[in-house]
């Protein structure tokens, strides 16, 4: 994430995912006795001027531009310098120096007192999920399901092909970290476990977290995404960077 944004529907799930601790009978009550569902979407790197939306007229961002027309936005979400300072204020609700998490290197040292936006949801009878990038959603001696996150999958690094997930496996009944190796393109991948986890539980309230790695270098887009930009005659540089924006609000989501 730049400094200078997020996008701005994102935003809005993420003022909205914030009011966590408080969806218990005002919440119901405010929905007709049904608890709203909450699906909190995160992109790296890409800046507030990189969509469609907000006035973008080279990178193709039709799904989230479509979103953005359905949905109230809200304009002056203010982030931090780097992407695990901001997602350790988004999580915990909190400046992210007080987390603990002053830059990327710490992403993880966030201090022992703290609680994470998935610990209010599940308190409140949420299923919750996380897929994706994993900077500031655990503690370095800790996984995601020590903090109350039902189903996770963790991408190692900047994998945007063939990635390597961090994952749950309970062996003898002990819950322990694997490292699973997965064919195709890691933000397929997230919004393919989003959409499981999504129908599995449509009889209950859930909370996922869907944290994509693209657009952060480098930059493996598809040759057919690639093609569009190539095709209006932009540079090798920009075409493959775009295509990595474009692969994720492109292609047609279905749950």
């Amino acid at each position: 994430m730049k400094a200078h944004g997020m996008t701005k529907a994102i935003t809005a799930l993420a003022l909205f995912a914030c009011m966590g601790g408080r969806l218990t009978a005002e919440t119901t009550a405010e929905t007709g006795g049904r608890r709203p569902n909450v699906l909190l979407i995160i992109t790296d790197d890409q800046g507030y001027g990189e969509f469609g939306f907000t006035g973008n007229e080279n990178v193709l961002t039709p799904n989230m531009d479509k979103l953005a027309k359905q949905s109230a936005v809200f304009s002056n979400f203010i982030v931090a310098p780097a992407c695990s300072p901001t997602r350790s204020s988004l999580m915990m609700g909190r400046n992210h120096f007080k987390t603990g998490v002053w830059g990327v290197g710490p992403a993880c040292n966030i201090l022992d007192d703290e609680v994470f936006m998935p610990q209010f949801f599940k308190q409140a009878g949420y299923a919750t999920a996380l897929f994706g990038k994993g900077d500031s959603v655990q503690r370095r001696e800790q996984r995601p399901w020590h903090l109350d996150v039902d189903e996770s999958s963790v991408v190692w690094g900047y994998d945007h092909k063939d990635p390597r997930m961090f994952e749950k496996e309970v062996v003898a009944d002990e819950e322990k970290q694997v490292v699973v190796n997965k064919k195709g393109y890691t933000c397929d991948i997230n919004v393919d476990d989003t959409i499981r986890f999504i129908r599995k539980n449509r009889g209950k309230p859930w909370w996922c977290d869907l944290s994509f790695i693209i657009p952060h270098a480098p930059w493996e887009a598809a040759p057919e995404y690639r093609k569009i930009y190539k095709d209006k005659g932009y540079s090798p540089i920009f075409s493959p960077t775009a295509g990595a924006a474009s692969r994720r609000w492109m292609r047609p989501w279905a749950a």
